[in-house]
């Protein structure tokens, strides 16, 4: 009997791995969000716009944010003359809707922390060597900046960059 009833838990173990499950939730996508996940079944990546949409459950999915967003963050920079200060700074951008099957394809789901912040820091470093702590002019380095955000083809293929801002901390 013991047998039979490995044999059975064999069988009915074979069949379950073997079949599709179709249990599906509901996902409610907003207007200011696309939503990534990957379809195994077809072997690809499922878009999702706006509005409710049936997923095969426990699917992981990532939502990206469309709208215009705000990020604050403080910096150590070192001018030319090795002077070290620290600037806020104020960077509002969004993601291209377009893009963001291409960009999650070449990165996973990193945006800010991996993606965007480091290359932000980069040219804001970069900008801040080149001049001697008394030749600095605000402005001047934020539309610097900013035009160096905006003219990087492989960050604004994925990156709307709307404004660069730098105060003193």
């Amino acid at each position: 009997m013991n047998n039979k009833n490995n044999i059975f838990l064999l069988l009915f173990l074979i069949f379950f791995n073997s079949c599709n499950l179709v249990l599906k939730d509901d996902v409610e996508v907003k207007s200011s969000e696309i939503v990534i996940y990957y379809n195994g079944l077809q072997e690809q990546l499922v878009i999702l716009n706006t509005g409710k949409h049936k997923v095969p459950k426990g699917t992981l999915l990532y939502t990206y944010s469309v709208k215009d967003t705000l990020i604050k963050r403080k910096l150590e920079v070192q001018t030319k003359d090795e002077e070290i200060k620290t600037y806020g700074f104020n960077y509002w951008h969004s993601l291209k809707p377009e893009e963001i099957e291409e960009f999650h394809k070449r990165n996973g789901h990193k945006t800010v922390e991996d993606y965007i912040l480091p290359f932000v820091y980069s040219k804001t470093r970069n900008s801040f060597s080149k001049y001697d702590f008394e030749e600095i002019e605000i402005s001047e380095i934020e539309s610097e900046i900013e035009n160096e955000l905006k003219k990087d083809t492989i960050f604004s293929q994925f990156i709307n960059t709307k404004s660069f801002k730098l105060n003193e901390t």
